[in-house]
């Protein structure tokens, strides 16, 4: 498992960087709709992840060598029930995949932490990365693909 001690917000920037212009953005999350995921999901949302659903509420894109799909507000809630996310890591919120690794985030050390682990994880010992932010999380991911 690694860890950055580096960061920087998942701004609008970061997002066109990461994903080189093929990313497919969504209208906005709206305050209404926000308010509504933070009432049913075991985690306070971070800045970073606020900022973007304020910019996009999901969308999808290439990013290095996979497809990554940030869910919407209006789906986390029922697809971390359907993934079973809920009970198998009740202190997690997963918010995209890639069709062989959840991405979310994990307060079990007390404060939401970006996470990688396979779809088909059962423990937390098996999240691979572990990092302070959604972009630290991303730089790893591209550097491991490089």
């Amino acid at each position: 498992m690694s860890t950055s001690t580096q960061g920087s917000f998942l701004s609008v920037k970061t997002i066109q960087s990461y994903f080189s212009g093929s990313w497919h953005k969504k209208s906005p999350a709206s305050e209404i709709d926000i308010a509504a995921l933070q009432k049913v999901i075991p985690i306070r949302l971070p800045g970073e992840y606020l900022k973007f659903l304020r910019w996009s509420n999901g969308g999808e894109g290439e990013f290095s060598e996979t497809y990554l799909t940030m869910w919407s507000t209006d789906v986390i809630p029922d697809w971390n029930k359907d993934y079973r996310i809920d009970i198998k890591f009740p202190t997690m919120l997963v918010i995209a995949d890639d069709s062989s690794q959840f991405y979310g985030y994990d307060c079990s050390n007390g404060e939401a932490e970006a996470v990688a682990f396979p779809m088909t994880s059962s423990a937390y010992s098996d999240i691979v990365y572990r990092f302070k932010d959604l972009p630290s999380l991303f730089d790893k991911l591209i550097e491991e693909y490089q």
